[in-house]
């Protein structure tokens, strides 16, 4: 049987590479994880647990919550924990291994006085749950009393898709009609962060933030009535593996001017100036509107997952 032990730093090599290995869609590479894991914000050494056996290191789980805000005048949440990272190669060590790993996170999260465990955490997640490829590890959750909600992963070859004809007398209406669409411009910052706008929740103002800051405002195309930010998508993370689209959105009261559809459009064209040859994206229902227009566009499933939480 595995020990359990704690996180050590000559471990991080290891798990990157063990990660990147059993979860292909995560995208996960040494700096990444570095950047996403141990430099997380919230990143606790207790919290991340090895399962060692002989020598040899079988799975790993990092337990967290939150010890600083997502952003300014966020809740803390402070009753919430997560699961980041949940990683047991051994498909035969799920039952096992993969329990003890889950029982001490779960120790750890109820001594820091969390009573709700989820493995959707924001906004350093590398997938927001487990997968379809992953049934051993979707058993033992639901066996421990965790519920699931699914979510898809969509993906679109950038290399045959042709916007359709109809956008760019789309786009003349939208400019006849006053609106704005392409790169973000300055301007725009103040009302893309705006706590109380459609796009101002925590997570979505992190992945905004993050392509702000990394001085690539053409990475966030908007559609905009003056300086007001009515539509927004995102087509580059620096943070994630070449090809990630989103978050992307709609403000509610503009919607049915055909905006979404052209955003869209102007997003894959920009990933397409830039040489990507694939678009994809995580935790998209199907049963939401979104999923529609993302079909008509081309994008077909990829992988499902399944987000688990108690409390």
């Amino acid at each position: 049987m595995a020990d359990i032990r704690s996180f050590r730093g000559d471990d991080i090599a290891v798990l990157a590479a063990m990660l990147a290995k059993d979860q292909p869609f995560a995208g996960v590479t040494e700096q990444r994880f570095l950047k996403k894991v141990i430099f997380e914000e919230n990143f606790d050494p207790a919290g991340l647990f090895v399962a060692e056996e002989d020598g040899v290191i079988r799975g790993f789980l990092n337990a967290l919550y939150r010890r600083v805000p997502v952003w300014a005048g966020v809740p803390m949440e402070l009753d919430q924990g997560w699961f980041q990272i949940f990683c047991v190669p051994g498909r035969a060590d799920v039952p096992t291994i993969g329990a003890a790993l889950l029982e001490a996170g779960e120790r750890y999260l109820a001594e820091h006085g969390k009573t709700k465990i989820s493995t959707g955490y924001f906004p350093t997640y590398f997938t927001q749950g487990v997968d379809e490829f992953h049934e051993a590890e979707q058993d033992l959750f639901r066996g421990r009393g965790y519920r699931a909600s699914e979510s898809i992963s969509l993906e679109l070859d950038l290399t045959s898709y042709a916007e359709p004809e109809n956008m760019e007398q789309k786009r003349k209406a939208l400019a006849e009609q006053g609106f704005y669409l392409g790169p973000m411009r300055m301007e725009h910052i103040p009302s893309i962060l705006d706590a109380e706008s459609p796009f101002g929740n925590a997570s979505w103002a992190y992945e905004f933030r993050s392509r702000i800051v990394n001085g690539d405002l053409g990475a966030l195309r908007v559609c905009a009535a003056g300086e007001k930010v009515i539509g927004v998508a995102a087509c580059h993370d620096p943070d994630a593996p070449s090809g990630r689209f989103g978050p992307f959105g709609v403000d509610p009261a503009y919607r049915g001017h055909g905006i979404g559809a052209v955003l869209l459009a102007d997003a894959l064209g920009e990933m397409k100036r830039r040489g990507e040859k694939l678009t994809w994206m995580q935790w998209v229902s199907e049963s939401g509107p979104a999923y529609h227009l993302y079909s008509r566009a081309g994008y077909r499933r990829r992988c499902r997952y399944e987000t688990f939480s108690k409390g």
